[in-house]
């Protein structure tokens, strides 16, 4: 079953931390812990970080907080983000929160129970029969891995609504009592953020061309647990943050990409751009290195990590965001690595176009009408010729042909995958019903063209109440069908056009009648 991204959005805590003020920090509250310090000062003058963002106020680090302390601070902070990003993903879909029929909560710096999304029930207003599916021990790669469970919760059941919201609070974990290197780098690269999706396998939702989330896969290796993650200490969550990361994936990484493109039956270059969860500047490196990527590919990823630090899970779905906005389509490769050691990858399809089969229908009898028409008009032209009538204002012909031509393409182009709406359809078949009466009453006397023969004119019929209305019913069809598939902005921009055209026709039309009584 197809499933599609119909909202993304971000969110991030109040207090912005320049990269030097957490140098200082780490400075004053390591150093004198800490032999050699000054060699590690270069970890945050090398992270490519200039700005990240924190849930606490600077002052709130410089006393040694409990376990208690953190998590009572992790909850409200959590809870708010998750609030501020699932309200601008549910606002970018155009969803109400109760249409929300799945929640999956991806977050690993803090512990609830209940978890987040609980919550933040009443605040969002979720239905209360949702379903509630909180992830905890991702790290990392839990924007990708969280986005693969809630592709496949969608795709569970036609027409589900699954919202994921990944959050976290890492500086709530820093810790300056008895430091570690890993400590140190954690203190130069982790800031806070979150990250929320909705995804939908409603396919009167998925029209047109739509970003769609294919089946995630993983590769978990064995033996690597002590490379990422957190042991659990006495007062915070100590960082697990090995060294060897990078040299790891630049052996190990590419035999993972083409171990899972494998079995998504992809290849690399199928892709127009991997899209990677930015751990840090080495690990950029290493990506770029093992794939064979020009150094500076991953471009986004670098300015993601520059301007909002390594915020673990929802990163690499800032990432997205910024990719899908300013990259022209392509298909992507999500990617983020992880706890245990896991890779984990998810493929989005942009370059499907879904089509409609009633808006195919619809637009396919819309051709063909024109098509019959044009026919129609050009026998009975030349049967009023034969009868000695005289064709007038041939000379803006062309313009009501390349109106209807562009109108019809715009209608391919905008609406051959949108859901039909049963209301207009019920406007535009009565229009239809109008359009045959109309040709019906004038009989051979109804052409595309302005042909006066020297007859009475027609007044039986509807031009016995409507002076002109043939093209009353041409301007509600311009309006009615693509309002019909929802393209209000074709409705107003044809309606205008045809508007101006109309002008050109009824003043030659009105003209030639004139002139012909008066002959």
């Amino acid at each position: 079953m197809n499933v599609s991204i119909a909202g993304l959005a971000t969110a991030l805590p109040d207090v912005a931390v320049e990269q030097s003020t957490a140098l200082d920090w780490a400075s004053r509250k390591m150093g004198h812990q800490f032999g050699g310090f000054e060699r590690f000062a270069a970890a945050f003058e090398n992270a490519g970080i200039r700005t990240r963002y924190a849930v606490a106020e600077p002052d709130w680090f410089e006393a040694t907080r409990s376990w208690q302390e953190r998590n009572d601070l992790y909850l409200s902070s959590a809870t708010g983000l998750f609030v501020d990003a699932a309200n601008a993903a549910l606002e970018a879909a155009g969803w109400d929160a109760r249409a929300v029929d799945v929640v999956v909560t991806v977050s690993s710096t803090g512990i609830a129970t209940p978890t987040l999304e609980a919550r933040a029930f009443s605040e969002i207003g979720f239905r209360d029969d949702i379903l509630r599916v909180p992830v905890f021990g991702l790290g990392c790669a839990g924007g990708v891995s969280g986005l693969s469970i809630a592709r496949d919760l969608a795709a569970a059941d036609r027409g589900r609504r699954v919202l994921l919201v990944a959050v976290e609070t890492c500086t709530l974990q820093y810790r300056s009592s008895l430091p570690r290197k890993a400590d140190i780098i954690a203190a130069a690269l982790f800031g806070d953020g979150a990250a929320a999706v909705c995804l939908t396998s409603d396919a009167a939702e998925q029209s047109g061309h739509t970003c769609f989330v294919g089946k995630g896969v993983q590769r978990i290796w064995p033996n690597t647990l002590p490379i990422m993650g957190w042991d659990v200490g006495d007062d915070s969550l100590e960082v697990v943050f090995d060294r060897s990361i990078p040299s790891f994936i630049d052996a190990r990484f590419q035999a993972a990409v083409e171990a899972a493109l494998a079995t998504l039956g992809r290849r690399l270059d199928q892709f127009g751009r991997v899209v990677c969860h930015p751990g840090g500047t080495k690990v950029l490196q290493a990506i770029e290195s093992c794939l064979d990527l020009e150094p500076g590919t991953l471009d986004i990823e670098r300015d993601v990590l520059r301007d909002f630090g390594n915020m673990s899970a929802p990163t690499v779905l800032f990432v997205l965001k910024e990719v899908l906005q300013r990259e022209p389509p392509g298909d992507l490769l999500l990617s983020a690595l992880g706890p245990g050691f896991t890779a984990s990858f998810i493929p989005l399809d942009r370059n499907r176009i879904v089509v409609s089969l009633a808006a195919a229908a619809l637009i396919a009898f819309l051709i063909v009408q024109r098509i019959a028409e044009l026919v129609l008009s050009r026998r009975n032209t030349a049967a009023l010729m034969r009868r000695g009538a005289v064709e007038f204002g041939a000379g803006h012909y062309p313009l009501i042909v390349a109106l209807h031509v562009s109108w019809l393409a715009a209608l391919v182009a905008f609406g051959i995958g949108q859901p039909v709406s049963i209301a207009w359809l019920g406007v535009f078949v009565i229009l239809q019903a109008l359009r045959v009466w109309t040709i019906w009453t004038l009989g051979v006397r109804w052409t595309t063209r302005i042909i006066v023969v020297d007859e009475p004119p027609v007044s039986a019929g509807p031009f016995r109440w409507v002076k002109h209305p043939n093209y009353l019913i041409v301007i509600a069809e311009i309006f009615t069908v693509p309002m019909m598939l929802g393209l209000p902005i074709v409705a107003a921009v044809f309606s205008m056009l045809n508007a101006a055209v109309l002008v050109i026709r009824i003043g030659a039309e009105d003209a030639a009648l004139a002139t012909a009584r008066r002959d």
